[in-house]
């Protein structure tokens, strides 16, 4: 298997697609059987596969949901543009792919009971922080859903990851070589970059020391601590910050002036005091990593997730292409949408929709409180890592597990941690017959 990035792997298949269909999951609708009440051009219906269908009005409301996710991301407006335009065909193919599977599941027997749903409901409640019933409804109108819609969403949602747990992920077998195969393909993915761990600290802006007293107590720290006494012993309360221990910090994550007067320096070494953010800061290098190439026995775990992440989108590729061979389908694109099978794996996902406010509210609340530091000043106004233009630093990029694709329909993002797969159904009896 190549592993290589930006080759033509997957180009010119007629369902190269597993990005929306990552994303059909993220939507999780529930499609009626047949609509009613409706002016007779939404009743038109566009796709057919097998006994279920979608419709018009189907299309226009999950073209006019996601447009409006988009419109109100933080994305920069060119990207938005570029992402609004092609919604239409996104949509459709999303759709198509969630009758497919569906279907699909239909013919397997896939079903949950009552039970089986009410704790999914309450796994899902737990992982987002909602605890009352009136934080669930609200979390429920936001995402413009009621609790019956909700639960049809969410059973959808779960047939379809029980689907492909017993059809595509229980075929596939990644393992050690895969794993090596990938590392040698993308070795530019494993290369830990030069870095410094640091620590900081800052003589006050505010001590009610002046300029050229803030200097000398700067420059008394940093030869006082190259003379081989603690950092810890040298701060001053109303005088200095505490001790800041700034960690592992790459390149240009750093404010420009402490970065200038840091990078070169060794382990042990003590910086030059630089005015930055909050004062004087004297920053000292506790170690330093060059850039190198991560050993593979350090990575074996992340290389493995990523080759069968990959592997598995080629399995659902094919898994995809053989449904719609099997089925009955009929498709009627709206003119906006027509192109839609050109779309291929390269395209683009949908944004995430907002988290519950009620839970991202309280959130919030307890990051800011657990930000303000002991003597009671928030570290923004201290770290050089906060500094106008600097990058924070990332968190370690991590492959998506390919069990992880099933979202949770509250938000329609990828699942915390907390989230929980459907019950499993290993005794659940298999339906060869498409």
């Amino acid at each position: 298997m190549n592993f290589r990035r930006g080759g033509d792997r997957g180009r010119g298949s007629a369902f190269r697609a597993v990005p929306l269909l990552t994303a059909a999951l993220l939507a999780l609708t529930c499609l009626p059987a047949l609509p009613s009440g409706a002016e007779e051009v939404l009743n038109r219906v566009v796709i057919r596969v097998n006994d279920r269908i979608s419709t018009l009005h189907d299309y226009e409301q999950r073209v006019a949901d996601l447009t409006s996710q988009i419109s109100n991301s933080e994305l920069p407006l060119s990207e938005r543009r570029q992402r609004i335009a092609q919604v239409p065909e996104q949509v459709f193919q999303e759709l198509f792919q969630e009758l497919l599977l569906l279907s699909r599941a239909d013919q397997a027997g896939i079903v949950f009971t009552e039970a089986e749903l009410d704790e999914q409901t309450a796994r899902l409640r737990e992982s987002y922080g909602i605890n009352s019933e009136d934080e669930f409804r609200q979390a429920l109108e936001i995402q413009g859903l009621d609790e019956r819609s909700f639960r049809e969403q969410m059973e959808s949602g779960m047939r379809i990851q029980e689907l492909l747990r017993r059809e595509v992920r229980g075929e596939l077998d990644v393992g050690e070589d895969l794993a090596r195969e990938y590392y040698r393909d993308n070795p530019e993915e494993f290369i830990t970059p030069q870095r410094l761990n640091l620590r900081d600290v800052v003589v006050l802006e505010d001590s009610g020391l002046d300029a050229e007293a803030r200097r000398q107590r700067a420059e008394e720290i940093r030869q006082r601590r190259l003379a081989g006494e603690e950092l810890d012993d040298l701060v001053e309360d109303g005088v200095t910050s505490g001790v800041i221990d700034l960690g592992w910090v790459n390149a240009r994550e750093l404010a420009d002036e402490l970065e200038a007067v840091v990078w070169d320096l060794q382990p042990g070494e003590v910086s030059q005091p630089v005015e930055g953010r909050g004062g004087l800061h004297v920053l000292e290098v506790v170690e330093r990593q060059e850039e190198g190439l991560r050993p593979f026995n350090d990575v074996a775990d992340d290389a493995e997730n990523r080759a069968g992440a990959i592997a598995f989108q080629d399995a659902m590729e094919t898994y995809v292409e053989d449904l719609e061979r099997e089925s009955y389908v009929v498709l009627e694109p709206p003119a906006a949408a027509e192109g839609f099978r050109r779309l291929g794996t390269e395209a683009m996902p949908v944004p995430p929709a907002m988290a519950p406010r009620a839970a991202a509210a309280a959130a919030t609340e307890n990051q800011v409180e657990d930000e303000v530091s002991a003597d009671g000043m928030e570290p923004e106004a201290l770290s050089p890592l906060e500094e106008e233009g600097a990058q924070p630093l990332p968190d370690d990029e991590a492959a998506a597990d390919p069990d992880d694709l099933a979202p949770g329909p509250l938000t329609g993002q990828d699942p915390s941690p907390a989230d929980q797969p459907p019950p499993d159904r290993d005794n659940a009896p298999d339906d060869d017959n498409r």
